[in-house]
Formats: C-alpha cells, sequence, structure tokens
C-alpha cells in the first residue's frame, strides 16, 4: 500500500450541540440532544462537513429483529453484534470501519451506535489491498463515548486546543496480524473441514464445529457463485444468513478469491438488519441475535436481494460457474498459487475492458471462458 496516501478518521454516533465535531454550540445549547453527526475526527471542521454527508449512511446500525427491550438496555459495545464494513467507492470516498452498539442515544433513549471509520479520496489515492482490509477487523477501533472521552481527556492534558482535530490522519494502515489469514483459514476448510480445528483458526459455532470438507466446499463455492450471480446484477445484493463469527470468513472469501476487476467498486458489511431495501453494499451478512433463533429470509428479501440462507438445511448452493471450481481446487494446493491464479484472472479482464466499460455479465462470461479454453 502507498505510504503518501492520507487516511483520515471520522467518529459518527447521536450527539449534543456541545460535543459534535460539525455543529458544535455552546451556552444553553451544549447539553441538549442534536442528532447523529460526526462526534470527533482528524479533519478541521470546514472540510469535515464535506467528508462526512457522503458516508454517513455507512454508520447506520440496529439490533437484529428479535431483540427484546431488554437486550436493548444491557447489551454493551462488546457482546452486541459488531459491524464491519468497506465500501470502495461511494461519491469518490473510500471506508472502512467498525460499527458498535451503543445503549443509549444522548437523550436517554435505548438503542443508538457509535461507529469509527478511516476514509480517503477515492480518485487520487492508491487503493487498499484486500488482505489489508480484511485484516484490520482486528483493529483496536474506538467502540464507546467513554473511550473517546477518555482520548478527549488525554488531549486536554498534552495542550490541545478544544477547536482543532481530535484525531490524527494516517499515512497507512496501522500493523495487525491474525493468528491465521482467511486464505490459511479456507484452505484447511477446504482440504479437511473443522474437524479438531484448533483455536488460532477462530471461533466456529457449535454447528460448523463437525463439518468435513465436501460441506464446506459446498458452502464456499456456493457463496463464490452466489457473488458472482449478484455481480451480474445491478439492483440485487447478495445477503448471507450466517453467524457473526463465519461472516467476515465468507465475506473474505468473495474480496480474495474474485478478481478485483469484477468487485473493486463493490463493498460489503459483516451485519445488515435493513435487509428489505436496496443496501449500500454489494455483499452482506445477516443474522439473529439468539443463535437458537429459526431463520428464514421474507418473501420482500428474496424478491429484492439474491438470498443465501446458511440456516436453513433445505438451502441449495450453486456450482455453475467454473471460475469457482478453478480457484477452490488452486487454494487448496497452494495460497500463493491462488493469489497468483485470481491476480491474472484480474489482469486478463482489466485487459478485455481496456476499450471501454463493459456490463459485469459480459466480464463474468469471459471469466468462465477463460477457465473452459484453459488460457490461464
Amino acid at each position: 500500500m502507498a505510504k503518501e496516501q492520507s487516511i483520515h478518521q471520522i467518529i459518527g454516533t447521536h450527539c449534543t450541540y456541545g460535543n459534535s465535531a460539525i455543529n458544535r454550540r455552546t451556552g444553553e445549547l451544549e447539553d441538549r440532544p442534536m442528532g447523529y453527526s460526526a462526534r470527533a475526527a482528524s479533519l478541521p471542521t470546514n472540510k469535515l462537513r464535506t467528508w462526512y454527508q457522503p458516508i454517513e449512511r455507512y454508520f447506520n446500525y440496529n439490533l437484529p429483529a428479535d431483540a427484546t427491550s431488554k437486550d436493548r438496555e444491557t447489551l454493551t459495545a462488546d457482546d452486541a453484534p459488531k459491524k464491519f464494513v468497506y465500501v470502495p467507492n461511494t461519491r469518490n470516498y473510500r471506508l472502512l470501519g467498525m460499527v458498535h452498539y451503543r445503549q443509549e442515544d444522548t437523550a436517554g433513549r435505548p438503542g443508538s451506535y457509535f461507529g469509527h471509520m478511516f476514509v480517503a479520496d477515492a480518485k487520487n489515492t492508491t487503493p487498499w489491498d484486500a488482505d489489508h482490509v480484511i485484516a484490520m477487523f482486528w483493529h483496536d477501533w474506538i467502540k464507546s463515548e467513554d473511550q473517546l472521552l477518555e482520548l478527549e481527556s488525554k488531549a486536554k492534558e498534552g495542550g490541545r486546543r478544544s477547536e482543532g482535530p481530535l484525531l490524527e490522519p494516517l499515512s497507512d494502515f496501522p500493523e495487525v496480524k491474525p493468528k491465521k489469514t482467511v486464505l490459511e483459514i479456507l484452505n484447511r476448510l477446504l482440504k479437511k473441514g473443522s474437524v479438531g480445528l484448533s483455536e488460532e483458526y477462530g471461533k466456529f459455532p457449535d454447528r460448523w464445529k463437525n463439518k468435513g470438507p465436501k460441506e464446506w466446499n459446498d458452502v464456499i463455492t456456493g457463496v463464490l457463485n452466489s457473488a458472482l450471480d449478484a455481480c451480474c446484477d445491478d439492483k440485487k445484493s447478495l445477503v448471507l444468513a450466517v453467524e457473526e463469527d463465519l461472516a467476515l470468513l465468507l465475506l473474505g472469501a468473495i474480496q480474495l478469491l474474485l478478481p478485483q476487476a469484477l468487485i473493486e467498486e463493490h463493498g460489503f458489511s459483516t451485519f445488515e438488519t435493513d435487509i428489505e431495501r436496496r443496501l449500500p453494499v454489494k455483499f452482506a451478512a445477516t443474522f439473529p441475535l439468539n443463535g437458537q433463533t429459526p431463520y428464514k429470509f421474507s418473501p420482500d428479501v428474496t424478491r429484492r436481494q439474491l438470498a443465501l440462507n446458511t440456516f436453513d438445511p433445505d438451502t441449495k448452493y450453486s456450482d455453475h460457474h467454473p471460475y469457482v471450481k478453478f480457484v477452490t481446487d488452486a487454494l487448496k494446493n497452494s495460497k500463493r498459487l491462488t493469489i497468483s491464479v485470481v491476480s491474472a484472472f484480474h489482469n486478463l479482464i482489466k485487459e478485455k475492458t481496456r476499450t471501454g466499460k463493459t456490463h459485469p455479465r459480459d466480464l463474468v462470461s469471459t471469466l468462465n471462458g477463460l477457465v473452459e479454453s484453459e488460457k490461464v
């Protein structure tokens, strides 16, 4: 990743007039609830409004539909679902961030959110590598108002002017190294399944712990096939119903195993609840709060989205794209080989589109045709 690019930080949550980084007021309005806004940032106020407005909708967060009133009162940022979101380009801004649950807004109403985003100028900076993006899931995100207040207190002790930016811009993402990469985990699951999987591979829900390689092949290839189908449809997103612990793994498989030439404009989110409407990302996961809750998509969801429900034992996973078998077979042999294979397909598709913009449906057809003609 290029070192010269500037990555700004923006915190979004429910604010008072006194602590909003955009519309700050003092005096009698200071403690009055204002609404959702940028709470802190690495940008000066005169630029922050311009950067915040295009990304505001990606902060949106709600608990799953099966959450009770007690859940809203007792869940915290640590135990409520987390939303990890990446968008390569929204109105010329690129963003990556984490949104946590907040028990109350500034008016004392139950159910709010607290989001921490990294944002860059998409037109004038180098695209972020998929493996860097995924690794940032394990970054030490600012996740609560209390944590932000601690930062503000330390900044004041250090002599920072109260009207200046609280956070610092970055030249690159912090170094984050998970115990196992997504490709390493996928390789293990495709070859040996999840039987006897050690803790370094991450947390797996009980129903996934003893699946053999055949079952994992069906799920992983099914997700990738459905992702290619979603790329061919301008109006629909792929929505995966899967436990929170596996959302990043399956969405990460899409990011790492499909050529960037196909998905470079498409974002993902590990947690969305308003899935009946058109989503702001191409690939998303959803799940109930209670793992024992039977989960089914509503007719509205199945009509408006490409919906894949891993909770339903009758779900049929498609396998009609030759590219998917080709790339997953490569992954079973070598992680390094897989990276080379995906990169080769990316370059070939780029070459096909050099003379003009091509519909994604044609690009997917080209991708499958390259496999069948054995030109790679």
